[in-house]
Parts: structure tokens; C-alpha cells; sequence
């Protein structure tokens, strides 16, 4: 499996203005505010073999959608779930995307945490949710050039540390899963990493210089950052060759 990496950072100016964009008549049935949900305003995947499940919400099939479309899995950070990106759904199928908002472990409609659950254990978790989503919802493969379909992988702030195990353990699932997954896992996304998630150092005397001019305006788009080297930076252990690429 190979992985290909975004690291995604001025999330404010970006999300102001893609949110400015919405509908102001657009409505949501969010999910309700309980941990109690039943199978019919819900959408679960079995994660383990224990019964363990996630809970994750599905725009489904883009409208008019062309053959290869994209299917983008975004995972939150802490104290938010997934209806934080809700604003993002009316938007997807306009680009040909097909999103899907998963909750993490202890958020609600998915199953709560037990003491012997060890981060090895989310890899295995979310690589069975992404097989088992690709089967169930007959995904299409990512196209040659890498360009088009399959699932790009997002995790924001501190979600990325439940994902990062996926590449960092990935000796712990099974060859089949992996084999399984490889032609459709397009890209991996970074968004907004805290940075103690990879395990970067503390950046010395932060916020304590104020002679800086501030940054030129990037007028509302992101500013990505994709090298090699940062990835090797942050000391991130992976048993995977990495490239990188503009466009994925």
C-alpha cells in the first residue's frame, strides 16, 4: 500500500469562506443528542470482532455523478464529532464527491472505549470500516493516474491520532485487508495536526516574538504543504513507501 500525504493548515480563512457559500435556507437533521440511536436514523459498521461498531453519515452516491467518483472519509478532532463538517455536505456533489463523516470511539452511536483497547487496535479498526464501506457501498477503484475515485482518507486536529495508526501499525492487518484496499486508497490528509500527533518538538519561544509582519493574504485558499522531509521530521514510523504528489 502506498501513502500519500496532504498536510493542510489555515483552516479558519478556508472554512469562513467555503461556509459563506451554503444556502442560508439549507437545513440538516442533525444527529439526535443522544448516545441512544436506533438502525433507523443511523448508520453502523462493525469494526471488530467483539461487535464494536462506528457510527458515520453518507451523502451517498453524487447525483449525475461520473463514473470515478471521489469518496472522501473525514474523521474529527476532540470535543466535536462529525456534524461539524455538516456544512461541507450540500457542497460535496457539485464536485463529484461522495462524503462520509465517521465518529470516533467514545462519540456518539459509535461504542464506547474499554480499558485493554491499545492504539495498535485503531488500525485495525478503521482499516476494517474502510473495507467493509468500499464493499458494502461498491466503491469504484482510484483511476490510473491517481487522479480520480477511490477514497481519500481526511483527519482533522486531534483525529489524526486515531488514524496515523493505520499506516504506523500497518503490519498488524491482515495481508487480505491491505491487498483488498490498496487499489482504492488514493490519499491520506493531515488536516491541522496538532503537533504532538506525529510527535514534532516544541517550536522554541512560540508567540513570543512580535516584530513579525504578518503573512500575506492567501485569499480564502489553503495553504498546502506536502514534502517528504516534513513527514520524516516528525518522526512518524511507518512501515510504507511514501510519495507525494500536487494533486492528490
Amino acid at each position: 500500500m502506498i501513502a500519500r500525504y496532504k498536510i493542510v493548515s489555515g483552516l479558519s480563512q478556508s472554512t469562513d469562506s467555503l461556509m459563506a457559500t451554503v444556502p442560508p435556507n439549507f437545513s440538516l437533521k442533525c444527529m439526535p443528542k443522544t448516545n441512544e440511536f436506533s438502525h433507523r436514523n443511523a448508520i453502523f459498521i462493525t469494526i471488530d470482532d467483539r461487535g464494536n461498531t462506528l457510527y458515520y453519515e453518507d451523502t451517498g452516491v453524487p447525483p449525475d455523478a461520473v463514473a470515478l467518483y471521489t469518496t472522501l472519509i473525514i474523521v474529527h478532532g476532540t470535543g466535536s464529532h462529525g456534524q461539524i463538517f455538516r456544512r461541507l455536505l450540500p457542497l460535496a456533489p457539485k464536485h463529484n464527491v461522495r462524503l462520509v463523516l465517521v465518529n470516533r470511539r467514545d462519540y456518539p452511536g459509535s461504542s464506547p472505549y474499554i480499558e485493554e483497547d491499545l492504539s495498535k487496535a485503531r488500525a485495525s479498526e478503521f482499516a476494517r470500516f474502510i473495507k467493509t464501506f468500499i464493499e458494502k457501498e461498491n466503491i469504484p477503484k482510484a483511476s490510473s493516474d491517481w487522479n480520480r475515485g477511490g477514497v481519500v482518507l481526511m483527519a482533522w486536529s486531534s483525529g489524526n491520532g486515531y488514524i496515523l495508526p493505520l499506516l504506523a501499525h500497518i503490519d498488524t492487518i491482515p495481508e487480505e485487508t491491505r491487498q483488498f484496499i490498496e487499489p482504492y486508497f488514493r490519499s491520506h490528509i493531515v488536516f491541522d495536526a496538532p503537533r504532538w500527533i506525529p510527535g514534532a518538538p516544541p517550536a522554541p519561544d512560540v508567540l513570543k516574538d512580535a516584530s513579525l509582519s504578518e503573512e500575506p493574504s492567501t485569499n480564502g485558499s489553503l495553504r498546502i504543504i506536502h514534502t517528504k522531509a516534513s513527514l520524516h521530521a516528525t518522526s512518524l514510523t511507518c512501515n510504507l513507501p511514501i510519495q507525494t504528489a500536487e494533486s492528490r
